[in-house]
C-alpha cells in the first residue's frame, strides 16, 4: 500500500525574516539568510506529515492483524472440522 499524499510546499514567512535581519545584515544579506532558512525548513515533516504517517501505520498495523485473525480462524476451523470427523 502505497502512501500518496499530496506534497505542499513548507514555507518560511520569509518577509517577517527580512524584516528582522535587515536591520542587523542589510537588504541583500538578509534576503539571502532568508532564502537559506527557507532552504534549510523545506525537507522539514510538519505535523499533518507525520500525523498521516500514523495513520498510515495503523492501517497497515490492522490489516496485518486482520490476516491474522483471518488465518487462526481458518486453522480452528479445519482443527474442528478434523475433531468431528474423528
Amino acid at each position: 500500500m502505497a502512501l500518496n499524499t499530496p506534497s505542499r510546499p513548507r514555507l518560511i514567512d520569509k518577509l517577517r525574516f527580512v524584516e528582522v535581519f535587515r536591520a542587523h545584515f542589510g537588504e541583500e544579506d538578509a534576503k539571502e539568510a532568508a532564502n537559506a532558512l527557507q532552504d534549510e525548513f523545506a525537507p522539514m515533516a510538519t505535523h499533518d506529515d507525520i500525523e498521516i504517517l500514523k495513520h498510515w501505520i495503523r492501517a497497515e498495523i490492522n490489516a496485518a492483524l486482520s490476516k491474522a485473525m483471518v488465518g487462526a480462524s481458518v486453522i480452528a476451523g479445519v482443527a474442528l472440522a478434523i475433531a468431528q470427523l474423528t
